[in-house]
């Protein structure tokens, strides 16, 4: 008797086994904001998608760009950075409404922006709000470039690297 509830008790856990779902949709995954409210992190969002070429929207990468963003950022920069970047990118929310009535941000709206405070800067270099918009938009850009930069898509297609395991050519077959 004791060998029939153990194999019957082993058929139940195998099929409860077989019923959990191995992986989770993506649908369901959490993006990480980190240091960024949702709606900062929803205006990183478009302001990536602007600065970057249109190709890289559709390119598949591990985490979104405004992740990565917000993970460089997070890691490799003191405190007080973080709070000049989070003030740097609510000013440019605040000047690209001023700018513009639309909430959809163009490539000649960051422009015109980014022109308008190097020229504040020039007259007055001790405009800190304008140092931090220039900050802002500088830090953002080339790290959406290197993020679509270091991407698998662009790595094998553009720069035709091999990721590992690459082929070995041994003198012997293994």
């Amino acid at each position: 008797m004791k060998r029939r509830t153990a194999i019957q008790q082993l058929g139940i856990f195998s099929i409860g086994i077989l019923s959990v779902p191995a992986c989770t949709s993506e649908s369901s995954v959490a993006v990480d904001t980190g240091f960024l409210d949702k709606n900062a992190y929803a205006f990183l969002e478009q302001l990536v998608n602007t600065v970057l070429p249109p190709p890289s929207i559709f390119i598949k990468t591990p985490e979104p760009t405004p992740t990565y963003i917000i993970k460089i950022i997070e890691h490799t920069s003191p405190p007080h950075q973080i709070d000049q970047f989070q003030e740097g990118l609510y000013a440019i929310k605040i000047a690209l409404k001023k700018a513009s009535n639309t909430s959809n941000i163009t490539s000649e709206d960051i422009e015109q922006l980014y022109v308008k405070n190097q020229k504040e800067i020039a007259k007055n270099s001790n405009n800190l709000l304008s140092t931090q918009i220039l900050h802002v938009l500088d830090t953002v850009k080339s790290l959406a470039i290197e993020h679509l930069i270091t991407s698998e898509y662009f790595q094998t297609n553009h720069l035709d690297y091999q990721f590992i395991p690459t082929p070995f050519e041994a003198c012997t077959n293994i």
